[in-house]
């Protein structure tokens, strides 16, 4: 009999042992359930920011596709501002050249005047100039095509005109 003793005993361990993994089941199961709500909330919550995240992503792609049309808008506003201060300076340098064939031509005291007014004109031309072209440093196609400009005014305003129109084409 003391092996059947044995025997009974080593199944109560069993069953004992048995009873015990159910219980770690029960309380693991038991852990599960009553976070189970917690993980369904968080994923919840991450699909919900993941959402977010494609939305700005467009939007960045959108102010992206916004920002180089400002830019591109830009340069070509810069080239045009640029083109219309050479017109200016041209336009500035036929009226001192006409001041001055009016002065050699007029008589009389009204004409020493406005000779006197152009001379003092024609004095700061050279600054003016400049000015022009420190302010066209950074744009050096437009700087460049300016003195090609201003030798081809011979022809007065209709040709001035015309090269105008042509770098406002070769600017946009």
């Amino acid at each position: 009999m003391p092996g059947r003793e044995q025997l009974i005993n080593a199944v109560k361990a069993e069953v004992e042992q048995v009873h015990e993994i159910g219980a770690r089941s029960k309380a693991d199961l038991a852990h599960v359930a009553e976070h189970r709500g917690e993980v369904t909330a968080l994923k919840n919550q991450v699909d919900l920011l993941l959402s977010r995240i494609a939305d700005t992503d467009e939007r960045i792609a959108g102010i992206d596709a916004r920002r180089k049309l400002v830019d591109e808008v830009q340069a070509k506003t810069n080239a045009i501002v640029h083109v219309l201060d050479d017109v200016r300076i041209n336009l500035e340098t036929l009226g001192e050249q006409k001041a001055r064939r009016r002065s050699r031509r007029g008589k009389g005291r009204a004409a020493r005047i406005h000779a006197a007014g152009s001379a003092e004109h024609a004095a700061h031309a050279p600054a003016r100039t400049r000015a022009g072209r420190a302010h066209r440093a950074g744009h050096q196609a437009v700087a460049i095509d300016a003195p090609a400009c201003r030798k081809k005014e011979a022809n007065g305003v209709k040709q001035l005109s015309a090269i105008s129109c042509q770098l406002l084409h070769q600017a946009c």
